[in-house]
């Protein structure tokens, strides 16, 4: 492992005390203590010191309407490194040519980077989501910028490409905050950051101005284009499919026209409705694969069968597919069908919350029966995914605050909680195999339920609903072993799957000595889906530890100092550990594989915005700490009369300097990120 640059050999300010390992972050550091702003926006008064904060605002100023951004001035770093180099993810020394070019007898080329429109704001190269595609789209629409579209053009294998690729390797701009550190110790050595001269709004899209509204309820339906051309067989098996859809929501929709007359159109819901044919749903089903699935892979792609499956299930994965399309009035068209579906989808018995029976998805005469009824259960989930990122108001409500709790009961119903594959993993035949395809998607689903409550937990400060002490849950195996089709596949392939480390004891050996930490995980190869996992339980765990705990918010100094400063180390020893098997799962990936990766890319945000928050914590209780140091030289608290007051009850009261001011947050926020920035100081 590369060492921390000493002390004596870092960049060091000369208007106050910190220092860079790099000494463009210092340069860029010091525009800091300049007073001039000479970057000004040309659509309100304010100015701004350096070029990418004003590039940044002109994307959310509120003066600027429909005008276009001005173009010149390029976001993001300049690569400075020549294209051999880039490509072979070494160091360039920046003459021209280059030593290694020299050493290898190549041409030194040099390109700037390509100016970038409003349009793309993210590499095409991969799908890496920095927090303020996280926390906020630049368009509003939260969905597509959590779970970004595929590119339908495929990357070409030439210079080009690898200079494209490359230039996302050297500066990612889902982890741009934290490199001012090395990657294998990013607190040795690491200022308090300067809360009050950073600007947030680049960190998290500005999304103090968002508002989740209803969205239109009206739109033109001769723009929802139906897929031209002769459809393909397996179009054709839907139709019967389509038809009872359409019959089933028309039903429903009745229903919810009785009981909410004043709100429901059922004419206009009718003639939604009747647009769901059989080629709109092979469409979307293709959207779905093409891109959901790679973010969320919970069902097995080579067995599944559209005709077969439940019809909750095939309307949430096409309700899903239709996020992606690029007809504007084809994605507002299904939107205004969600809560039809939602209503139809969770009126199912074992579904349904006031259903008085017996009955319970979780029990069956026979495994094919568990299984058709397991797969009821993923359609409530992928509801409650469409309604949180992509619903109305009243929606998203619904799925934090009464159909997660619900999907929540019925897989602990399935025992998701502890779903685990034997200690040995045995596959004889094809029917073996099947089983084993069973148990792993019960692995990822339950894996994926964990990492969707914590992220209500990180987007609108919702407290967690799956309690740690109840998980006895094994990873989900690579990619490579749940993309095969069938025994006879496993077989030729020689791919055979072994038991993966569980979830648990994975997140304990990230708080392992650094020096013991390659050891740990010795029989373990982590992959990016694994870290994703891991830093969403780090998450949870971090925030309920360090606001959760109603003694720090009376005292905060009990984390600064004293009997209880462990809690806070072991947490940055974690996040340590975490970066450092980060970056080297990321080092393992081909190449060719990176532009095929989907969510998990973004694990490296999650990351960066839990170690500014440990760090915010930090300050705010050594501050604490240092105030009542100064106002109690003696220790003595609570008995100085200088500084203690009387309650009506004769007992004595303390003046206080809160470190936490930012308590009270609401919980279960409608407003997302608004607890961050409160935390953070914004």
């Amino acid at each position: 492992m590369d060492q921390v640059r000493p002390w004596d050999e870092r960049f060091h300010c000369p208007s106050c005390s910190k220092s860079f390992v790099r000494k463009a972050h210092m340069l860029r550091h010091q525009q800091q203590h300049i007073a001039q702003r000479p970057f000004s926006c040309n659509f309100c008064s304010k100015c701004f010191k350096r070029s990418d904060v004003l590039r940044a605002h002109q994307f959310r100023c509120k003066e600027r309407g429909e005008a276009p951004v001005p173009e010149g001035q390029s976001k993001g770093r300049k690569r400075s490194s020549c294209l051999s180099c880039v490509k072979l993810r070494t160091r360039c020394d920046q003459e021209t040519p280059c030593g290694r070019c020299q050493e290898l007898g190549k041409d030194c080329v040099r390109v700037s980077s390509p100016q970038k429109s409003s349009e793309h704001l993210r590499p095409k190269s991969r799908d890496a989501i920095p927090i303020h595609h996280l926390l906020n789209t630049p368009e509003g629409d939260d969905f597509i910028g959590r779970f970004p579209i595929r590119s339908t053009v495929a990357a070409a294998a030439d210079e080009d490409d690898d200079a494209a690729l490359g230039e996302v390797e050297i500066s990612s701009e889902a982890s741009h905050w934290s490199e001012d550190y090395e990657p294998n110790d990013v607190f040795i050595g690491a200022p308090i950051p300067d809360y009050e001269s950073v600007n947030f709004d680049i960190f998290f899209g500005g999304f103090e101005s968002l508002t989740f509204g209803a969205y239109p309820l009206h739109h033109d339906l001769s723009q929802v284009t139906s897929v031209e051309g002769l459809a393909s067989p397996s179009t054709m098996a839907l139709e019967p499919r389509a038809y009872e859809i359409r019959q089933l929501l028309l039903s429903t929709a009745s229903k919810l026209s009785t009981e909410f007359p004043e709100t429901i159109n059922l004419i206009q819901l009718a003639s939604d409705i009747e647009l769901l044919t059989h080629a709109e749903l092979d469409h979307c089903l293709g959207l779905y694969f093409a891109n959901y699935h790679r973010h969320c892979p919970i069902f097995h792609r080579p067995s599944f069968q559209a005709t077969t499956v439940p019809i909750p299930l095939l309307l949430g994965m096409v309700s899903l597919g239709a996020m992606y399309s690029q007809e504007r009035a084809k994605v507002l068209w299904m939107k205004c069908l969600l809560d039809v579906m939602e209503a139809y989808v969770f009126s199912w018995p074992g579904l349904r919350d006031d259903y008085g029976g017996f009955f319970t998805l979780a029990e069956a005469p026979d495994e094919e029966t568990l299984d058709y009824q397991f797969q009821l259960f993923q359609g409530a989930y992928l509801m409650v995914v469409v309604q949180y990122f992509s619903g109305n108001l009243a929606a998203r409500r619904r799925a934090r605050r009464q159909r997660f709790t619900t999907v929540l009961s019925i897989a602990r119903s399935f025992r998701l909680p502890i779903a685990q594959h034997d200690s040995v993993v045995t596959i004889p035949d094809e029917m073996a195999f099947q089983r084993w395809v069973r148990k792993e998607v019960r692995i990822r689903t339950m894996n994926i339920l964990l990492a969707l409550d914590s992220a209500m937990g990180i987007f609108n400060n919702v407290p967690p609903r799956i309690h740690y002490v109840e998980l006895d849950l094994q990873m989900p195996c690579h990619p490579e072993f749940f993309e095969l089709s069938s025994y006879a596949e496993m077989l030729t392939r020689s791919s055979f799957p072994r038991t993966r480390m569980k979830l648990i004891d994975a997140f304990q050996r990230l708080f392992s000595s650094p020096r013991d930490l390659k050891s740990a995980f010795h029989n373990e190869t982590l992959c990016c889906w694994d870290m994703l996992y891991l830093i969403h339980v780090l998450f949870t765990h971090s925030t309920q530890h360090l606001f959760g705990n109603p003694m720090n918010r009376m005292s905060p100094t009990t984390l600064a100092v004293g009997p209880s400063s462990h809690v806070l180390e072991s947490i940055k020893t974690a996040l340590n550990n975490w970066k450092t098997l980060w970056d080297e799962a990321k080092r393992s990936l081909p190449r060719s594989s990176v532009s095929e990766m989907g969510f998990e890319t973004s694990a490296d945000s999650y990351w960066t915005l839990l170690r500014m928050i440990v760090q915010k914590f930090e300050a705010n209780s050594a501050n604490a700490a240092a105030n009542e140091a100064y106002n109690c030289p003696n220790g003595t608290y609570g008995n100085d009369q200088s500084q203690t007051g009387t309650y009506s009850n004769g007992t004595s009261q303390r003046s206080s300097t809160p470190g936490l001011d930012f308590m009270p947050l609401e919980a279960d926020s409608d407003s997302q990120g608004a607890h961050l920035r409160r935390i953070l100081g914004k």
